[in-house]
């Protein structure tokens, strides 16, 4: 059951709707059926995995054990591992990589007289068990140990957000996904050029796709009156590499400066290598990613020795964003083949001149068709998808950064939105893989 489909809807609504009626002592018990009913809706053959890796960490992490945290770090990465080594991820449980990391902070902060219902709670809380945000117990814990009833006001607020995110995902990050997909599927039949537009595109689409999931994660626990983190804060304006990972993915970073980096004493370099590598793990165990992690943490390095003594900001700006987009290639390939395909991909320089010509004479006669139709056919995109692309992205910056009020006409804002441009070949969130 997808999370933007129909039945998930159905769904959430008849959970929200007996959440209302039933007595208040028993919102937690009815929070943590809900999420168990969820999480078998998308994983039905792998919610054992689930509900033993909640059993297991609550029973370490009461245990008097002193080496607990190296039992808890010995048992959640073998169950990452067992999983992730699988070919092509084959029985992963969805959202494992997250909910295993909650679990591991709620050990290493000592957390003492937490029910097992509490725990359980925290673990698999639905809005955010599947791809973050990472919470650690000292936000969500109290907040999910006393649930309130439904008020109007957090209901407007929260189906806005939700709102926001489904405009974030159906109608850019999917319109990028189909821009983007048919180039890495078969990248030998085109052009250089297009690994450049493809990369950019890219940039836009995981940062649409994964910050569309976490706003709906955040608005679905608005509903409910409980306040999660928030993983984006206008990365893509950073001006400097460091800022954009303050701002990137944000709770997985608190996650590794808090356990990983501060426990590392051999200085910032070493430091900064352990994050990047084990990041590049967490996302999955192909080489691609685990390269990835390596060209984040040179990027970072020849940020920090060389770029940041530039005191341009244009330039910083620049310079940031097209360093972070040439890492993405690594994220996205499958493996070291594809890579080497794009490595080898010739610069042809006649279908810009082509692209070009035909822009001047498509302006010069107030028609886009000859711009917009550049390559669409290969590329599996109509005029319409450009258009709001192209113009789309940069309206939806305007309202997302400068319009922060919650109501109902914002709601309304978001939902004809929704409904006139929301794009009909939704695909799977790229963060539930891992």
């Amino acid at each position: 059951m997808e999370i933007t489909s129909l039945p998930f809807l159905i769904n959430v609504i008849l959970f929200l709707a007996i959440y209302q009626i039933i007595p208040s002592r028993s919102l937690q018990v009815w929070i943590l059926i809900g999420s168990v009913f969820f999480y078998a809706s998308i994983s039905p053959v792998l919610c054992g995995v689930l509900i033993g890796s909640i059993l297991i960490n609550y029973i370490i992490a009461n245990s008097n054990k002193r080496r607990k945290n190296i039992v808890a770090v010995l048992f959640n990465l073998s169950l990452l591992a067992s999983f992730k080594l699988q070919p092509n991820n084959y029985l992963l449980p969805i959202g494992v990589s997250f909910f295993s990391f909650q679990a591991l902070s709620f050990i290493f902060d000592k957390k003492k007289n937490v029910t097992l219902l509490n725990f359980a709670n925290y673990i698999s809380f639905f809005p955010q068990l599947i791809a973050g945000p990472i919470e650690s117990f000292d936000h969500l814990g109290p907040q999910i140990a006393k649930p309130k009833k439904i008020q109007s006001n957090n209901l407007i607020v929260g189906v806005e957000i939700i709102l926001k995110g489904l405009v974030f995902k159906l109608v850019f990050a999917d319109r990028c996904s189909a821009l983007i997909d048919p180039f890495f599927k078969s990248p030998a039949h085109f052009d250089g050029w297009f690994l450049v537009i493809s990369t950019l595109a890219f940039s836009f689409q995981i940062l649409l796709d994964f910050s569309g999931y976490c706003l709906m994660a955040v608005g679905l626990a608005k509903i409910l009156g409980i306040e999660l983190s928030s993983n984006f804060n206008q990365p893509y304006l950073a001006t400097n590499i460091s800022s954009f990972w303050r701002n990137w993915h944000i709770t997985l970073h608190c996650w590794f400066k808090k356990y990983v980096y501060q426990n590392i004493n051999k200085g910032w370099i070493i430091g900064a290598f352990v994050v990047f590598f084990l990041s590049g793990l967490w996302h999955g165990l192909r080489p691609t990613y685990i390269l990835w992690g390596i060209i984040c943490f040179a990027i970072f390095v020849l940020d920090r020795i060389l770029l940041q003594k530039i005191n341009f900001k244009p330039f910083n700006w620049l310079i940031t964003f097209f360093l972070i987009s040439f890492s993405w290639i690594f994220f996205r390939v499958e493996n070291m083949v594809e890579l080497g395909t794009l490595s080898r991909l010739d610069f042809d320089l006649s279908p810009i001149k082509l692209f070009i010509a035909d822009s001047i004479y498509s302006l010069s006669n107030f028609n886009l068709s000859g711009i917009l139709s550049y390559n669409s056919i290969d590329l599996k995109i109509t005029y319409s998808d450009w258009f709001i692309l192209l113009f789309g992205l940069p309206t939806l910056a305007f309202f997302t950064f400068k319009v922060k009020r919650h109501n109902l006409g914002t709601l309304l804002f978001w939902f004809l939105v929704l409904c006139f441009f929301g794009y009909s070949n939704s695909t799977p969130f790229i963060y539930i893989q891992f």
